[in-house]
């Protein structure tokens, strides 16, 4: 008679194996550095650009989504922008 293999073998969970990316110093691509974190609710990660076409690098940022509208920033609205301490401040003109 023959037993089950359930009965023969004890069942062992194989570890699960988590693959990290490691910086890479040689690579510039971008997809081999480690995931930064995750921002809290309503903070955007964006990348400075530069723009195209011009003889000195001038620094670009570029805004756009659905994000921006539930926020209250719609097509043909003007806005402020101003600087204080390293920070970008953005406010709708009011009339």
């Amino acid at each position: 008679m023959q037993k089950s293999k359930s009965q023969n073998e004890v069942s062992v969970r194989k570890p699960k194996i988590i693959q990290e990316l490691q910086p890479n110093k040689i690579c510039k691509c971008g997809a081999c550095e480690p995931r930064k974190p995750k921002l809290p609710s309503g903070m955007r990660r964006l990348k400075v650009y530069y723009k195209a076409g011009c003889t000195e690098t001038i620094p670009v940022i570029l805004l756009q989504g659905e994000w921006i509208r539930k926020l209250g920033f719609n097509v043909e609205d003007h806005v402020i922008v101003s600087e204080k301490k390293g920070r970008l401040i953005i406010n709708l003109e009011t009339e």
